[in-house]
């Protein structure tokens, strides 16, 4: 992410730009290549990145959506929560 100063006002931009996201988070994954990852989300803004991953840990209005689009997630209140929930899955 960076700001372009040169206009009369900040122009943000990113190299992961998409049509709907400032930040395209699936795209940033995508540059390690790894297929087991884990999307931990609250919002709307962390979607796409939701639905693509692989184990989902969701909270408030990201577990709606995806309650909406039948996708499965892990619930959790506390990043503690998750963290004990991984040490759990990686024994």
């Amino acid at each position: 992410m960076d700001v372009d100063t040169r206009g009369e006002f900040l122009q943000p931009y990113s190299e992961f730009e998409g049509s709907t996201e400032m930040v395209e988070k699936v795209k940033v994954v995508e540059q390690y290549q790894i297929e087991n990852w884990v999307a931990i989300g609250d919002s709307v803004t962390d979607l796409n990145m939701a639905i693509a991953a692989p184990l989902v840990f969701a909270r408030s209005r990201l577990s709606e959506y995806l309650d909406d689009r039948n996708k499965s997630y892990i619930p959790y209140d506390t990043f503690f929560d998750v963290r004990d929930r991984l040490a759990e899955l990686w024994k």
